[in-house]
C-alpha cells in the first residue's frame, strides 16, 4: 500500500493575528458615535416611550398585539411554512400532505388576522 509523501509532513498552521474575524468586525460605539448624536438617539427613544405612555392608557393593547403575533407565527405559520420546506426539500410529491401543511398555515394567519383586528377594535373605543 503506497503512501503520499504529504501525509508525514503535515504540520499544523498558527492563526494569524491579522485574520482574528472578531477584531476585525468589531464595533466600538464609544469612539464610533459622538455625543451630539448618542444623547440625540437617546432623546428621541426616550421621547417615543414618553409620548406613547401618555396616549395610552392601557397596555393591554401592546401585549395584544405582541401575543396575537408571536402565538399565530409559532404556533401555526412556522410549523406549516417549515413543513411545506422540508416537503419539498426532500422532494415528496404528496398534494395531501402539502394542502394540509397550507391550511395549517392559512388558519394561523387567520388567528393573527382576526386577533389583531379585535386589538384594533378595542383600541379605538379607548
Amino acid at each position: 500500500m503506497a503512501q503520499n509523501d504529504n501525509e508525514d509532513d503535515f504540520t499544523p498552521v498558527e492563526a494569524d493575528a491579522s485574520c482574528d474575524m472578531e477584531s476585525s468586525w468589531s464595533i466600538d460605539v464609544v469612539n464610533d458615535c459622538d455625543d451630539k448624536t448618542y444623547y440625540g438617539v437617546c432623546f428621541g427613544f426616550l421621547s417615543c416611550i414618553v409620548i406613547s405612555a401618555i396616549m395610552l392608557d392601557d397596555l393591554s393593547f401592546i401585549f395584544g398585539m405582541i401575543a396575537a403575533f408571536s402565538e399565530s407565527m409559532l404556533n401555526f405559520v412556522l410549523p406549516g411554512l417549515f413543513f411545506l420546506t422540508a416537503l419539498s426539500y426532500v422532494q415528496v410529491e404528496s398534494k395531501g400532505l402539502k394542502f394540509v401543511a397550507f391550511l395549517f398555515t392559512l388558519l394561523g394567519l387567520t388567528y393573527f388576522a382576526t386577533s389583531n383586528y379585535f386589538n384594533f377594535i378595542k383600541f379605538t373605543r379607548i
